[in-house]
C-alpha cells in the first residue's frame, strides 16, 4: 500500500521490520533483498533507524545486494 502511494519512508519502515523478521531467523540474504532495494531510494546522508538497518545487512560478508533490477540469480525478484 505504501509504494502505491509512493510513501516512501513508510515503505522502508515495512521492508524494514520484515527484514528484522528474516534477520532474526538466520535468512539475512532475504531480509536484505528485502530491504535493499527500498533503502537505495534514499540519499546516504539521511539518518534513519531502518536505513541503519539496511546497511549493517549489506556490510555482511557473504550477502550480495540488490537494486530490484539484478540479475536473474537475485532473489527479490
Amino acid at each position: 500500500m505504501a509504494r502505491d502511494q509512493h510513501c516512501r519512508f513508510y515503505e522502508l519502515k515495512v521492508a524494514a521490520a520484515w527484514a528484522r523478521i528474516m534477520a532474526g531467523s538466520n535468512r539475512q540474504q532475504t531480509a536484505l533483498d528485502l530491504v535493499g532495494p527500498v533503502s537505495a531510494l534514499f540519499d546516504q546522508e539521511i539518518d534513519l533507524p531502518a536505513l541503519a538497518f539496511a546497511r549493517a545487512l549489506a556490510e555482511i560478508p557473504g550477502l550480495s545486494t540488490c537494486d530490484g533490477n539484478g540479475p536473474a540469480s537475485c532473489t527479490c525478484h
